[in-house]
This record gives C-alpha cells, structure tokens and sequence, in this order.
C-alpha cells in the first residue's frame, strides 16, 4: 500500500539562533542578545513562500510574510518583513565580518533605535514587490524591491494615515562585484497630538567579495523631522584561512549636518572565526572619537558569539 508522502513545498525549514555579544567599554560591562526561532516554507520556482520568524528576546515577530512568485522578475510579497533600502541590513549581524552594524544603519536604519524613535531591527508592515531581471550565464544582473509600508514597526495596526515606500536596486557588474541604490521616504508621528515628521533616506553602496577579499561600503543620508543627518562606512579585509578573517572597518556618522560637534568617527578592527556550520565567534576591538567636547572619547572591547540550527543541513 503505497504512503501519502507530505509535498516538499509544504515541509518548513525549521532554524534557531542566537548571537550575544558582550561589550567592555573600561567603564562598565554590557550585553546584547538576539535570538529567533524560524520557519521557512521556500519555493525556488514560481509559487507560494512563506516565513514565520519570532524574536524570543523582544517577545514579538521579526518576521510574518507570505510570498507569491510569478517569476524570477516578479515577486509579491505581503506582511512583516525587513525593508531593503539600505543593503548593508541584507547582511545578517549573525555574519557580518564586523559586531554590529555601522553607525548610519544605526540611526538611520531603525536597527537599534532610528532618530525618528522606532525600535523596529528594520521591520515593517507593508507589501513588496520583488525580483531579478536581465540573466547572464549562472546570475542575474539587476535586482529590485520596490515597497509601500505602515511605517510603524511590528504593529499591523497603523498610528497614522500616511504610508512609507521603500525601494532598492542593485546592480551586478561582475559576480563579486555590486553596486546598490536604495530610497525610504515617508512620515512618522512625532508626538501624541498626531503631528507627521518627515523620515526620508537615500543610500549608495559598493559590495565586492571574491570569498577571500572582502571591501563593502555604504554612504546613508537622512531627514528626520528638520533634522539632517549623514553616516558613511568603509570596512575591508580578508579571509586568511577558509575560516578565519580579519577586518577593519571607518565609521563616520554626523548627527546634525548644521552642527559640526555632532560628528562622531569610529574605527574597528575584528577578527572572526568559524567552527562548522553552527558556530562563529568574533573579538573586536573599537575606537569612538567624540567631535563634540563635552564628550569623552571611549574604547570598547567586545566579544560575540554566534549558534544556528538549520534543518537544511541535515536533510538528505
């Protein structure tokens, strides 16, 4: 008697992880985790996809999407999920060669807390639109999202009548090599009176790894309200060994364009190493330079390590 065998389609990829790092800045100890339980239907083909991704720390979902592929040039894709317009969020802080992201994604991405006040790790309700264009042998040239979003973070329920679009290109001129654009402009309620700030971003960016030399850097402008804000980063380095790096990274951010004492200038240097598929710890020594004199310049030493679990690694 033949058995009903479940569709490959309908079979989830089931993943945990968590990253905890913990900083030592002379002056006192902190820590930061993060840690997420995951399911991926994934389609590869035309088709359904879907995801389902909770954040254990935060206690809300990081993720909650369902995705319908007309094909490669076209996507829709509908829920929580990570906006796209500036790439350097494409790169998981599980596996960025560097602990943490640079200071523009920081204040500008929404990552830890956006200027406008969201603390949102780049999430938001919306629907995208998404897909590859134009292929060459084994890879597609040009990529595109292009999205309408609350503008609210997690919450499906909106807090005002204005909606965010987000889009992103980018652009393949070698197989190591790509280039990136990306835009955000929309509104955010910048106080209980209901009263709509402008929160509007443009990003550029240059992406080159040959999988042992590695240069990445991204220039971030945004207006938050009357504010005019601009980060700029630059980190390069190599894979020495097939599982261990070295890199360096330049941080430039500037509160305030107006205000020349709002600069702050942040130079680090890390090494990574990974053990296998699960394991991946990184030692990162950094440098915050301080243009404002009311403020000390400070050091900070930090230790991050990194688990997941993939059901993908164990299937036959």
């Amino acid at each position: 008697m033949a058995q009903a065998q479940v569709p490959e389609a309908l079979i989830p990829d089931l993943s945990t992880s968590t990253t905890t790092s913990v900083n030592y800045d002379m002056d006192k100890v902190s820590s930061f985790t993060l840690s997420s339980m995951d399911m991926d239907w994934r389609n590869p083909g035309k088709g359904f996809s879907g995801q389902i991704s909770y954040d254990v720390v935060a206690k809300h979902f990081m993720g909650l999407n369902v995705a319908y592929r007309f094909a490669d040039a076209f996507q829709l894709k509908a829920g929580i999920m990570k906006m796209a317009y500036i790439t350097e969020l494409s790169y998981s802080p599980r596996t960025l060669e560097c602990c943490g992201y640079s200071l523009g994604t920081s204040y500008l991405g929404g990552y830890t807390k956006d200027l406008c006040g969201l603390q949102s790790r780049a999430r938001d309700v919306g629907i995208m639109a998404l897909g590859n264009l134009w292929k060459r042998d084994d890879r597609f040239l040009v990529s595109y999202t292009v999205g309408v979003f609350n503008g609210n973070a997690y919450s499906f329920k909106d807090d005002n009548n204005a909606k965010n679009f987000a889009a992103s290109v980018l652009v393949y001129p070698t197989a190591s090599l790509k280039l990136s654009m990306g835009t955000l402009l929309g509104k955010y309620t910048v106080d209980e009176t209901g009263t709509l700030g402008d929160r509007n971003r443009f990003t550029a960016g240059l992406w080159y790894d040959d999988g042992k030399y590695f240069v990445k850097a991204e220039n971030i402008y945004g207006k938050t309200g009357e504010l005019q804000s601009n980060g700029s980063m630059l980190m390069a380095g190599l894979w020495f060994r097939k599982n261990m790096a070295v890199a360096v990274r330049g941080d430039n951010f500037f509160m305030d364009l107006h205000e020349a004492s709002s600069r702050i200038n942040k130079a680090d240097i890390c090494f990574s190493h990974t053990l296998g598929k699960i394991f991946r710890y990184r030692v990162q020594y950094g440098h915050t330079f301080y243009c404002d004199p009311d403020r000390k310049d400070s050091d900070v030493l930090t230790f991050s390590i990194s688990m997941k679990f993939d059901s993908r690694n164990y299937r036959k």
